[in-house]
């Protein structure tokens, strides 16, 4: 006799959505980008790709925004395929303009070109550099080299922050640079922990986790650190840890050892 066969379900493969942008706000970005026109207003344009999504991104923790003093906002960065950073960057926006409005509601640092890996060496994708300006001017952001040898360029980047935060306005900085991803958190860059440490002189300094739940992007901000200490390696590892306990354990990457140890004595 013949035996039917029984045909068993197929796991379904872990694949995360889709953080795509609408070709109309594509088309109008272009626009700003090639002709200057429409001009650009970050609120807005936040608000708008948050909406394309279902279900919409959740920022909590906006309780910790300073109302009026300056805040450097210190964040993982959380981008992976099919998700630009410019999704975690645009829930900041949207919550610190809702906040204390302006225009622009927060300055964002952000590399200066995207790049890549050929024959082994590390290049600037071609045209990037003048497309990520554009970008940057118009939505007045603060372009830092990605090259960690441009030493000029990075310490004109960070005394642009600093006045910025001198002014009293508030910026989004990402402590890993481009190369973090929505895996797990990597180890700060070397000297970050400095530049912070001497922000905190000027603003108040505020760790912020993006995550994934499902299909909903999150993300929390947390209540403003003290330093201890004045050593760059520390207060990279302070800064990390703090975003790195607001995220699942599975992304805490270098630092879940570190986290651990601080919960196991509270």
């Amino acid at each position: 006799a013949s035996r039917a066969l029984i045909m068993q379900p197929v796991p379904a493969k872990n694949v995360r959505p889709d953080y795509s942008a609408s070709l109309a706000l594509f088309v109008s970005v272009s626009g700003s980008i090639f002709f200057g026109f429409p001009r650009r207003d970050l609120s807005r344009d936040a608000s708008r790709l948050l909406d394309l999504h279902t279900p919409r991104p959740i920022m909590s923790g906006l309780e910790h925004i300073p109302r009026e003093s300056a805040c450097l906002i210190v964040a993982n960065h959380y981008q992976r395929k099919a998700m630009w950073i410019g999704w975690p960057g645009a829930m900041i926006s949207e919550a610190v303009n809702s906040v204390r409005p302006a225009a622009p509601p927060l300055r964002i640092v952000v590399t200066d070109a995207q790049r890549m890996k050929l024959l082994g060496r590390e290049i600037n994708v071609p045209l990037s550099g003048w497309f990520l300006s554009r970008v940057a001017s118009f939505w007045q952001m603060i372009p830092i080299p990605g090259n960690l040898s441009d030493t000029s360029g990075h310490a004109a980047a960070l005394r642009a922050t600093l006045t910025v935060l001198r002014k009293g306005s508030p910026v989004l900085f990402f402590p890993e640079g481009e190369r973090g991803s929505a895996d797990h958190l990597i180890e700060a860059l070397p000297g970050t922990g400095d530049f912070i440490k001497l922000a905190s002189q000027r603003a108040q300094i505020l760790p912020c986790a993006f995550w994934e739940e499902g299909e909903q992007l999150r993300g929390q901000i947390a209540p403003p650190l003290t330093f201890i200490t004045g050593d760059d390696t520390a207060i990279r590892g302070q800064v990390m840890a703090a975003i790195g306990a607001m995220l699942p354990e599975s992304m805490r990457g270098p630092y879940a050892s570190t986290i651990e140890h601080k919960q196991t004595i509270k």
